[in-house]
């Protein structure tokens, strides 16, 4: 590796998840192991995820699983007592013993991998499927008038619920998915970028210090890796341990 390079890379960071193991640290392993980072949707049996969130159901459903995430984010800042201080998250000292992933140079995977880069679009998924919900709930057969009200909100989670995991025997979730797919693209469109733009959008960002997604839709070898977060410690190819500090305090070791 490039010691220059790796010291003004603006960094990529993929945290790894449990996955199908007991502890991010076995997950982590494993992946060196493969070599490879991958989609989600290319993992195989060994590393397929049996954990169910809303951030897994609303990305997959948004067609996000065939893509590898990665997560800029300017506020994790290198201070001098060469601690690294991290977002505006906070958790207690021995979580951070359970934090294990890979560092990227951001650029040479856009470059390289034709990368898209945007904001995490999360919330913009739950408020579409919200809107498509009841959207969806009003052109339905309604009961009689005094049952309209008790009946609406529950036919509405029953849509979003069908919706999270693509049950089309649920009343309107086969009409529901369809307005959804056809609108995320849209969104993703919008508000995702690769290529020249999507390099000049990480650059803009050591300024505005937004989080920003960075997604790959093919594996990526671990080689590439310009460090690593080990047990809540950043290693880098020079050798220098940081420690990753969630929260606006920096705790000395």
């Amino acid at each position: 590796m490039n010691c220059s390079k790796t010291i003004k890379a603006i960094k990529a960071y993929h945290f790894v998840t449990k996955e199908k193991f007991d502890t991010t640290r076995e997950a982590f392993y494993a992946i060196k192991r493969d070599g490879y980072i991958r989609p989600r949707n290319d993992q195989s049996e060994r590393r397929k995820t049996v954990e169910v969130s809303d951030w897994v159901e609303f990305h997959s459903i948004a067609g996000d699983s065939r893509y590898a995430f990665f997560i800029i984010d300017e506020r994790l800042l290198t201070v001098p007592d060469n601690f690294l201080a991290m977002s505006n998250r906070v958790l207690v000292e021995n979580q951070l013993y359970d934090i294990y992933g890979f560092v990227f140079d951001a650029i040479e995977l856009i470059a390289e991998h034709s990368a898209f880069v945007g904001p995490d679009l999360i919330e913009d998924y739950n408020n579409l499927m919200c809107e498509i919900a009841s959207e969806v709930d009003n052109t339905l057969l309604l009961p009689s008038i005094d049952k309209v009200a008790i009946n609406q909100m529950s036919r509405q989670m029953r849509i979003l619920h069908g919706m999270a995991f693509q049950d089309e025997s649920v009343p309107g979730v086969p009409e529901a998915l369809q307005l959804f797919y056809e609108r995320v693209k849209r969104l993703q469109e919008n508000k995702r970028c690769s290529g020249t733009k999507a390099i000049e959008v990480v650059k803009q960002n050591r300024k505005d210090e937004r989080v920003l997604d960075l997604l790959i839709a093919n594996k990526i070898s671990t080689h590439q890796a310009i460090g690593t977060v080990e047990g809540g410690i950043y290693r880098t190819s020079l050798s220098e341990i940081h420690r990753v500090i969630f929260g606006k305090n920096i705790l000395r070791i």
